[in-house]
């Protein structure tokens, strides 16, 4: 029998599909229009939303945040979120998380050749989740 009570709860699915997946879709949206500095805010908006329960779009939110970074220029920070993505998937096996940390590691291989981008690269492709690249 449903109560009254069990009936003012929210289904768990939308506590998964909040503000954190919002400001991931309005990310890729400016990306697509080629505003960065938006797709960059809306990253850094979806990484602190993210509900801690969700470790695996926690990952992705980072590398999709480290990602417009790279491509925007911004390679010490890149490299620095990028470096929590890879960091926070410790023996997560997902192709998705691989893939989009994967896209966003070459993004920063592409944007510079210098010893510290050159560096970070060579880690983060030896780590075993972000080895594969697209």
């Amino acid at each position: 029998m449903v109560t009254a009570q069990a009936m003012d709860v929210d289904p768990y699915w939308l506590e998964f599909w909040g503000e954190a997946d919002l400001a991931c879709h309005r990310m890729k949206a400016a990306e697509i229009l080629g505003d960065l500095d938006a797709a960059i805010q809306a990253a850094r908006e979806a990484v602190a939303a993210v509900n801690p329960r969700f470790a695996r779009n926690h990952a992705v939110y980072l590398a999709s945040h480290g990602r417009v970074l790279a491509v925007a220029g911004h390679l010490d920070e890149a490299m620095e979120i990028m470096g929590q993505a890879i960091l926070r998937t410790a023996g997560v096996d997902s192709a998705r998380i691989r893939n989009d940390i994967g896209r966003a590691v070459d993004t920063l291989a592409k944007r510079d050749a210098g010893p510290a981008v050159r560096g970070f690269v060579e880690w983060a492709r030896a780590y075993p989740l972000a080895g594969a690249t697209v």
